[in-house]
């Protein structure tokens, strides 16, 4: 197992990217302040609600849906990144949550 999987991705604001590795992906604005706003909170659930005001939405005019495909794109970017384990998923009821550990299976 290489040794920077363990590491958060690297953002860069000007260009807009996240960094791990060797690997590199470009970001929407959107994409950027929804990671920046997980990566600040690792291992903890945040809330659809918490992701939309990060993303600079604080008067509800953004469906969950539409949040939802905007962190959809952002999981297939950093699956490229990340590819042993999705490090951003959905937890329910309504919470998306950044980790660096793979999810534990389940037991038979």
């Amino acid at each position: 197992m290489n040794h920077y999987l363990t590491l958060p991705p690297e953002l860069d604001e000007l260009e807009l990217t996240a960094t791990l590795g060797q690997r590199r992906e470009s970001l929407s604005g959107l994409e950027f302040e929804i990671l920046s706003q997980l990566l600040r909170y690792p291992e903890e659930p945040l809330s659809r609600e918490a992701l939309k005001r990060a993303a600079g939405f604080d008067d509800g005019s953004i469906a969950d849906r539409k949040l939802d495909a905007w962190l959809n794109g952002l999981i297939q970017k950093l699956n490229v990144l990340w590819p042993l384990f999705p490090v951003v998923r959905f937890v329910t009821p309504d919470h998306y949550v950044y980790s660096e550990r793979a999810p534990r299976k389940k037991q038979p």
